[in-house]
């Protein structure tokens, strides 16, 4: 008997975070075997799995699995000192895409860590320039702009939502739109090819439809139904996402609220709050360099802080929106 039968050795601990049907869903297809003769399992790749919604109660939500996969998919590069950075995750070159390596060697003396593009020195036709920046740097600056995020949200909610929706509603709303036409046309002609499959079977089987019209009817319906049946799961799946959109507002505002006086940043608020960095080459303005960055906020993107004058100006539009029309 183990001496402690609770502690979980790290393969169980990882394979229970990456079980999807912790969220409620059932998953079918996900192995097979290699005939019916030889019975060794074959893992199927996720793209031909059939995820089925909502069939057993959730023991964690989706957003909370989808964070979880997000922040596992990151994986740190171990350093000689053994020194880590909080940031390397959310860390971009914003050129090429490729991830900013954290650089903490022996000979950097402490509070000089530094943050480089990994395609800097192994591809420099991909990304020519190195995109260095110091992690303490970025310690403060994502800090800083968490503190003002956080004030502008807090004290002036409705002119960020009012913003953040007249940004993002319109394309959402189109997006969305297309996605259910989609979806009630596959349905619709998914219907419809199980009565045309039926209707060639019985033909075949009365003798009114040779047995080569029948293969070539019968391949062709259900090439188109199982092509049918991957949109269908992709669009619904998309569908989900952009429903969960409102629900993972609301938990960033929720979350962001508790950061307006901020002094210190801990990997759990740049988990929560951020997902990604983006990092862009310095650039000089009146003599002096600049280094442009991109914070990314979970769920809602990139957020730009208005001025006062802004501010004024956007609530006296929503005031003049919520105005009652006049009728002749």
């Amino acid at each position: 008997m183990q001496e402690n039968p609770c502690r979980w050795c790290n393969t169980t601990v990882a394979n229970i975070l990456n079980n999807m049907e912790y969220t409620g869903c059932a998953i079918n297809f996900k192995s097979s075997t290699v005939s019916y003769k030889v019975h060794d399992r074959i893992r199927k790749p996720q793209e031909e799995w059939q995820i089925i919604p909502n069939t057993q109660e959730p023991i964690i939500d989706d957003e909370t699995f989808q964070r979880v996969q997000e922040i596992r998919s990151h994986r740190k590069r171990r350093t000689s000192t053994g020194k880590k950075s909080i940031l390397t995750p959310k860390m971009f070159c914003s050129d090429c895409g490729a991830k900013l390596y954290y650089h903490a060697g022996k000979h950097i003396k402490d509070g000089s860590e530094y943050f480089r593009c990994s395609q800097y020195k192994t591809n420099r036709f991909k990304c020519s320039t190195n995109h260095y920046v110091r992690d303490s740097v970025m310690r403060d600056l994502v800090t800083e702009t968490i503190r003002r995020v956080a004030e502008y949200v807090t004290n002036f909610e409705p002119v960020f939502l009012y913003l953040y929706a007249k940004k993002n509603s319109e394309a959402t709303a189109r997006n969305m739109r297309a996605t259910r036409s989609r979806i009630d046309k596959a349905k619709k002609r998914l219907t419809e090819l199980i009565k045309l499959i039926m209707k060639v079977y019985e033909d075949h089987v009365l003798g009114s439809l040779s047995e080569e019209r029948y293969s070539m009817m019968a391949e062709s319906y259900e090439n188109e139904q199982k092509t049918l049946k991957q949109q269908l799961e992709t669009d619904e799946s998309a569908l989900t996402k952009a429903e969960q959109s409102t629900t993972d507002l609301k938990s960033f505002l929720k979350a962001i609220r508790q950061f307006t006086e901020i002094e210190e940043l801990d990997e759990k608020t740049v988990n929560t709050l951020i997902s990604k960095i983006e990092v862009f080459e310095r650039v000089k303005i009146d003599g002096k360099l600049h280094l442009p960055v991109k914070i990314h906020f979970t769920a809602v993107g990139i957020i730009d802080v208005p001025t006062e004058k802004e501010i004024l100006r956007v609530m006296e539009e929503i005031r003049n929106n919520s105005k009652p029309q006049k009728t002749a």
